[in-house]
Formats: C-alpha cells, sequence, structure tokens
C-alpha cells in the first residue's frame, strides 16, 4: 500500500488511518537510511503575510516510534497546516508512504516509510506504476531491426526523459520511433506548405515526438475484405496499364533535423 502526495496534516491523518497502527515508522533519508521521524516549523514573509509549514526530517537522537504516537502528535496540530520534505536538492516535496520490510530468521518485520518525491521514484515505487524500464526495452528491441541516424538519435533522446506519462505512450501498441519520424514528416510537410524548403529546429521535431508518443491517436485498422470467388468458366483477360510515376516532396527522404 502506497500514498502520494501527501500536502496537509488532514490529509497524513487520513493515510496513516489506512495502516496498523502498531507499525514502527520511519522517514528515509539518502545519506543514513531509516530514522527517527521529527518536524519542526518552518516560516517565509510573503507580500500578504508570514506564511507557515511543517517540514519532516530525520533524527539521528529520538527513539522510533509507532503511527499510533505519530498520530498523538498530528492531533495538537491544525488540520489545514502544510506538511513537507526536502529533497536532497533541496527542494521541498509533499510525503509519500509506503511500506517496507525485511526477514530475519523466519521473522518478518514490516515498518512506514516516509519519503519525499525522489526518494519515493528512485525506491519505492511499485514496478507496476514504474513504465520506464518497459519502455525502454521496448525501444531497444526496435533498435535490432531498425538502425539509422535519425532513428538512433530519437532514441538517445528518448532515454534521457523521465516523463512517465511519455514511457506510457512508448507502450502503446503499434507506436514506434520509426512512427514518430514518419508522424514528424508529415507536421514538416503541413509546416512548409508550398514552400520548397523549410528549417525546422530540433525542439520542434522533440516536441512532435512527444505529441505522438503522447497524445496522439494511431489510425484504425480498416477490416481486409475477403476476395469474392468468380466461376472459373468465367475468366477474362485482364488488361494491363503502365502508370508513370511522378516524383514529388514526398518521395524525397527529409533530415526532419537540418533542411526541409
Amino acid at each position: 500500500m502506497t500514498n502520494t502526495n501527501i500536502g496537509t496534516i488532514q490529509a497524513l491523518k487520513d493515510c496513516l488511518t489506512n495502516y496498523d497502527k502498531s507499525l514502527p515508522v520511519a522517514i528515509f533519508d539518502s545519506r543514513n537510511g531509516y530514522m527517527s521521524v521529527a518536524f519542526k516549523k518552518e516560516q517565509h514573509q510573503t507580500e500578504v503575510g508570514v506564511f507557515q509549514w511543517l517540514t519532516f526530517y530525520a533524527h539521528d537522537t529520538i527513539p522510533m516510534y509507532t503511527i499510533d504516537t505519530l498520530l498523538g502528535y498530528l492531533e495538537k496540530l491544525p488540520p489545514q497546516a502544510t506538511i513537507t520534505k526536502k529533497t536532497e536538492l533541496d527542494e521541498y516535496s509533499p510525503l509519500f508512504l509506503s511500506i517496507d520490510g525485511m526477514t530475519d530468521k523466519g521473522k518478518t518485520y514490516q515498518w512506514l516509510v516516509i519519503s519525499d518525491c525522489v526518494e519515493y521514484e528512485k525506491f519505492f515505487e511499485p514496478q507496476e506504476i514504474s513504465y520506464t524500464t518497459q519502455a525502454l526495452e521496448k525501444l531497444l528491441k526496435e533498435m535490432e531491426t531498425n538502425t539509422s541516424e535519425q532513428i538512433e538519435r530519437v532514441h538517445q533522446w528518448l532515454c534521457k526523459q523521465t516523463n512517465q506519462e511519455l514511457f506510457k505512450g512508448i507502450l502503446t501498441d503499434g507506436k514506434t520511433i520509426k512512427g514518430a519520424l514518419e508522424y514528424c514528416s508529415k507536421k514538416a510537410q503541413e509546416h512548409a506548405k508550398n514552400e520548397q524548403f523549410a528549417m525546422i529546429e530540433d525542439d520542434t521535431v522533440y516536441q512532435w515526438i512527444m505529441d505522438y508518443f503522447i497524445t496522439y491517436e494511431l489510425p484504425k485498422k480498416k477490416p481486409t475484405k475477403k476476395a469474392e470467388k468468380k466461376p472459373v468458366n468465367n475468366v477474362t483477360k485482364k488488361e494491363t496499364t503502365t502508370q508513370k510515376t511522378e516524383k514529388g516532396a514526398s518521395e524525397q527522404q527529409i533530415d526532419l533535423f537540418a533542411t526541409i
């Protein structure tokens, strides 16, 4: 069980009631691991007044206590008060709750963990929610059969992204890097319109790729019609015609990262 993006005392109390109140509660510290939970009041002067909040942090001398004890502390605080935890980047984050545990000599121990958004994503986010690994594996499979300078460049860019919505989109059946480039080619031709050449910025191309994987809906495949069987004795001679193919801009390979 996990609870994410907890931003007030009341929200934290509501979440804590879903757990066994006898469980120890710990706060995760990226340097020291699990430690006892402490919190302090902080404030910031704004144009409209003083804004106050509670920051949860790891304490190295307070004995670890239970969820029930933590609920007792929270009862004394205003329910609408904002609560945060600082990340390793020194940024404020809502609280994330997770259950962790270990087995020692056949006995299982569990405890509740309070973490920030960065720690949660790195260490506690359930695997079924994180799409990154699956998406990267899918891209690698495509790279085994589809190789070109453009595809490799897009692949390298995708591997550096962190947007989970993007990775979810990559896992959509039928969506590929090759398909993304074809989508970008159409967008580039629309952008160029009647002009013979047009410059497309890299950032624009990458935005099109994001749009393709996140919001673009693939055309639905039309059902194939079965060929009608004709009587054997009703054979007609097929007329053959030749048609001259016109060369146009659509037949030219477009370099999306240079001049179109």
